[in-house]
């Protein structure tokens, strides 16, 4: 997400959380996305860039977690907490603030309550 105005609305942080949690939720729709996530890993090695070995048979349900990465945005602001309030949190959600591309710092990112 890119600045303030991306937070909320009907193509909001609330919603981007809800159908990933649908796809999580739905066998089909996750295993393609992890076998996407394979491809593109099996495909980054094949051109020498940075990757991780991915097998979507080693990814289980219980061990997703969602990650939002904020780009250009205001940390003390209260939006995302009132977004997601009252959503059922099926699955564990975190945050990372970022103002500036590069690695992404994951051992920054904040657990969503």
């Amino acid at each position: 997400k890119f600045g303030e105005g991306s937070i909320g609305g009907g193509a909001g942080l609330a919603k981007h959380y809800e159908d990933i949690c649908d796809i999580i939720d739905n066998d089909d729709a996750r295993n393609a996305l992890t076998r996407s996530m394979e491809n593109i890993s099996k495909n980054k090695k094949a051109l020498g860039l940075p990757t991780v070995d991915i097998k979507s048979t080693d990814i289980k349900k219980e061990d997703i977690e969602i990650l939002f990465i904020a780009f250009n945005y205001n940390k003390k602001s209260k939006m995302i907490n009132q977004q997601l309030d009252g959503i059922d949190r099926r699955y564990p959600a975190k945050i990372l603030y970022m103002d500036h591309a590069g690695k992404i710092p994951y051992q920054n990112a904040q657990i969503l309550k």
